[in-house]
Parts: C-alpha cells; sequence; structure tokens
C-alpha cells in the first residue's frame, strides 16, 4: 500500500469516527416531534449523511484482514492473536470503564434520575453483567460497541468466509442476500445488525481479489452526478424515517452510493497530507471507543440547561457534537502523552 492511500484511510477513517459521535448525538424523537426543519436536519446528517461510518469500518476491517493473506493456517492463528490484542483487549476495558463511570454519576442524586432504569449498576444482578459484556445494545453503557463484538466474531469466522469470497458468484449472492434478509425479514434492534457481515465480506473480497482501492474513481461528471443521487436518497430518508423502524433496504443503497461518494471525493476536497491532521487521525480509534458516555452525558446536560423547544434541541445537538469531539481528543492526547502505555493498552496498540 503506498503512503497516498494509506493516509487517505487514515483521514477516512478519522471522519468517520467524528460520524460516530454525531449519530449518537440526536437528540429528537420525530414520533413525538414529528417532521419539521430542525428535525429533518438532524435525521438527514445523524440518521443519513453519517450512517455510512459503521459499513465503512466493517469493510475496511474485512480488507486490512486480508490484504497481506497468504491463507495459511498459520497465518490465520497469527492474525486471530493480533486482533484479541487489537479489539477484545481494549472491548472488555472499555465496558468495564463505562460501567464504573456510569456508576459513579448515578451516586448524584440529581443526574441519577436521567438513566434509564435497566442501566442502574447497583441494581444489576450476575446476569445483568454478562449481558453488558456480550451484549451492548440500546440503553446499553457501551452500546456502541456492537460493532467491536460482531467484529470479533467475524475475524474468527474468517478463514470459513474466505471460502466464500474466493468465488464472485458466491460472494455476491451472499452479499446481496444478507442485506435482502436484513432489510425485510429481521427488522429489529440494532445489536443483531447482521449487514455488518456483508461489508465485512466485501472487505474481505476486495483483498483476496486484489482489488486497488485507488483505482476506484470517477469522472467528473459521474462524481456529480453520483453525489446529487446520494443527496436525493438522504432526503428521500429522512422524510419517511420513523423511530419506530426505518427502511432497512433504503438505507443500505444510500449507504453504499454514499461510501462510493465519499471514498472519491475525500482527497478531493481534504489535503490527505496535512501532517496535523494525520496528527489527529491517530486517536480515531480511541475517540470512537470512548465517546458513548461523553456524548450522553453532555447531551442530557445541555438539554437540562437549554431547554426542550426545537430551536434549543438544535443547539445543543450542535454544542453536543463539538464538545464530545474536543473532549476525547483531549483526553486521548494527555492519556497517550502521560501513560503511553495505558493508551497503548486501550487503544489496541494503536
Amino acid at each position: 500500500m503506498n503512503e497516498a492511500l494509506s493516509n487517505k484511510i487514515k483521514i477516512l477513517t478519522f471522519i468517520l469516527s467524528i460520524f460516530v459521535i454525531i449519530i449518537h448525538s440526536i437528540n429528537i424523537d420525530t414520533s413525538e416531534m414529528g417532521l419539521n426543519l430542525i428535525s429533518f436536519f438532524q435525521v438527514f446528517i445523524s440518521k443519513g449523511m453519517c450512517r455510512i461510518a459503521v459499513p465503512t469500518f466493517f469493510i475496511l476491517s474485512g480488507y486490512f484482514l486480508y490484504r497481506k493473506h497468504d491463507y495459511s493456517l498459520m497465518y490465520s492463528i497469527k492474525s486471530l492473536k493480533k486482533r484479541f490484542n487489537t479489539l477484545l483487549i481494549p472491548y472488555m476495558i472499555i465496558i468495564s470503564f463505562t460501567l464504573f463511570y456510569y456508576w459513579c454519576f448515578q451516586q448524584i442524586p440529581l443526574l441519577a434520575k436521567y438513566f434509564h432504569k435497566d442501566m442502574i449498576i447497583s441494581d444489576f444482578n450476575f446476569w445483568s453483567f454478562i449481558k453488558a459484556y456480550l451484549f451492548p445494545m440500546e440503553h446499553s453503557p457501551a452500546q456502541h460497541l456492537w460493532f467491536i463484538r460482531n467484529l470479533i466474531i467475524y475475524v474468527a469466522l474468517s478463514p470459513l468466509f474466505y471460502l466464500f469470497v474466493r468465488s464472485t458468484n458466491i460472494f455476491i449472492a451472499a452479499f446481496i442476500g444478507n442485506l435482502l434478509l436484513r432489510a425485510y425479514f429481521l427488522p429489529g434492534p440494532e445489536y443483531l445488525q447482521l449487514d455488518g457481515l456483508s461489508y465485512f465480506l466485501l472487505g474481505m473480497y476486495l483483498a483476496v481479489n486484489k482489488i486497488n482501492l485507488s483505482n476506484i474513481t470517477l469522472p467528473k461528471w459521474g462524481l456529480i452526478s453520483l453525489g446529487i443521487c446520494y443527496v436525493i436518497l438522504l432526503t428521500i430518508n429522512s422524510i419517511l424515517y420513523t423511530d419506530n423502524y426505518y427502511n432497512s433496504y433504503l438505507l443500505h443503497f444510500s449507504a453504499i452510493v454514499g461510501i462510493i461518494f465519499t471514498w472519491i471525493i475525500i482527497d478531493k476536497i481534504i489535503d490527505i497530507n496535512d501532517p496535523k491532521l494525520l496528527e489527529l487521525a491517530n486517536f480515531s480509534f480511541f475517540i470512537y471507543l470512548i465517546h458513548i458516555p461523553f456524548t450522553f452525558k453532555i447531551s442530557k446536560i445541555l438539554i437540562l440547561i437549554l431547554g426542550t423547544s426545537p430551536t434549543s434541541l438544535l443547539i445543543s445537538y450542535i454544542c453536543t457534537i463539538i464538545i464530545t469531539i474536543m473532549t476525547t481528543l483531549t483526553a486521548g492526547i494527555v492519556l497517550k502523552n502521560k501513560l503511553p502505555k495505558l493508551y497503548s493498552i486501550i487503544s489496541g496498540s494503536r
């Protein structure tokens, strides 16, 4: 992989980690608030544009897992051991930290009432803790880590998946079939994100078949057309969105279009060789790991202060994003400088 492609992926990963913060900063309920200009803005950004983050993370994870793979058993074992350090250890540490973080805030009576009844740590029994570690989901103190949990499973099963991605026809059938299964037959909570497997397989397919990511491009007119198509899809998705359940098929299609569009345009609008930006990009995984408790608590505090009018919610939404980015980046920089070994363990040696 040349330096330009490496920098592009590094900057993209940083932007996607910011997108994840934006996804979790949404503070409106369209079933109660209805669709107005302010709710449309939040849904368009958080439920639409930024939704390319997780699928892209899965694609990149599958790609890097098999980019240098020689497909031998020993290489597979070595690769799995490496992922143990880079995924499982950070996963366990962050869930433990978040449980403790929640417990500390719940000792403050003024703040304790803002926690969901299922997340009162002092009421946890043995199975509640097992559930918190194995099934991060809605209302969980580390709900965003469902991605890492699924990724650990996919990595463990990757030698089996390799048998599918070697064949183009079988891969295409598996990819589309999994998306359709998720879209039409398995609507439900986000911790059952089976579609993540499709994107992981896509990344593996790109790597196994030696597809040069640098060659994925479009002429100017094609890029503009794709961008217009993407905006139209996001607009339709935002108008149709409800809190009961979104249109999974439309979401997947717009995400695929968005991933392609973002990949092609990113190095045309951002200097991917900017040393300061590349330095900040080193904290992408750390930002992703620790942002949830900060995002949720900052949002609730701002709403408590500013109120729940549409304008106040919009201000809280924007401020939550900015404050969370600054807080997580600062925490990463300070921890890396003061306690580099601890930072390395938490971030999976990244």
